[in-house]
């Protein structure tokens, strides 16, 4: 066996086994989400009296949680750059928290990923091929080094229009709940019977957070922060300044709503005028240069035969 599939190999072994880590972050939520969903409560039967014991922990979950696994975490833990840490947790942050997932979780699957594809495209290529398959797969284990930061990327846009598009309807139905004489605990309470989406849950997480002590101002200003989507980081600042100064939330509301209102319709006329420059490019393709073939390609034809060719 040569030098070079043993790497290949490794490269394999260390993607199944980071694999299994991943997994078993997974297999670790997967109860408490399941209950939730059903809404059961997870009891023990030892403490209740029940006669069987239910084994909560399988063979594969033990190996998971080996030393080895837990080593494997430690490692890319040690190697993860302080900014690629800061960047992780920001994104999942702003993707609301997947699966409950850590950065070093997150950085262990970019990994596994890598190792995978290199691995894989590896021994498919190098026969044959030599060292030319062995430079395919390093370029293909740098493609899959980035493939969990497209699929983060994707989850974070998709809940960042999400927010974005409920957002002006909700701040319309508090600015309405508030304004009948509601306070922003009533108002959220009543509107979250109407409305059920990212944004309610979020705004519902800050109220909770504000009945456990947080103050109002400081809740708000997370609010913005953990969401990264600009419109409601400004909503949450000016209900931030409104608590700390006194100002009626009602009017604040109202205020926000029309600013909002002005910078959608502000979005959509340079939407619109970057609509004709985006048509451009597939009217050429699409339209002149068949045209431009139908009718020049006879005459190209007949001068071609006219000179011989």
């Amino acid at each position: 066996m040569t030098g070079l599939e043993l790497l290949v190999g490794f490269s394999v072994f260390a993607g199944v086994l980071m694999a299994a880590q991943y997994l078993d972050v997974l297999a670790g939520s997967m109860p408490d989400r399941l209950a939730e969903t059903f809404h059961v409560s997870r009891r023990n039967p030892i403490e209740e009296g029940a006669d069987e014991v239910v084994v909560e922990r399988g063979m594969a979950r033990r190996l998971v949680e080996s030393r080895l696994a837990r080593r494997l975490k430690s490692l890319a833990a040690a190697i993860m750059p302080a900014s690629a840490l800061e960047d992780i947790t920001r994104r999942l942050n702003y993707a609301g928290g997947v699966r409950g997932l850590t950065p070093e979780d997150f950085y262990s699957l970019k990994l596994m990923s890598a190792a995978l594809v290199f691995g894989v495209v590896s021994s498919v290529m190098i026969v044959g091929t030599g060292w030319r398959g062995m430079g395919m797969g390093i370029a293909a284990g740098a493609v899959g080094y980035l493939l969990p930061d497209f699929w983060l990327n994707g989850r974070v846009a998709k809940r960042r229009r999400e927010i974005e598009t409920a957002l002006l309807g909700y701040t319309d139905m508090l600015a309405v709940a508030c304004d009948a004489g509601l306070s922003l605990h009533e108002a959220v309470e009543r509107v979250s019977d109407y409305v059920d989406n990212t944004l309610g849950e979020e705004v519902r997480r800050t109220m909770k957070e504000v009945t456990m002590g947080r103050p109002m101002a400081e809740a708000f200003l997370a609010l913005g922060e953990r969401n990264g989507v600009d419109d409601l980081h400004l909503l949450a600042s000016a209900l931030s300044q409104a608590v700390r100064h006194g100002t009626p939330i009602a009017r604040v509301l109202k205020d926000q709503a029309n600013q909002l209102r002005t910078l959608r319709r502000t979005r959509a006329q340079e939407m619109a005028q970057k609509a004709g420059a985006k048509m451009l490019v597939p009217v050429v393709l699409f339209m002149f240069v068949p045209m431009m073939i139908l009718l020049l390609g006879p005459a190209v034809r007949n001068l071609l035969r006219a000179l011989g060719f």
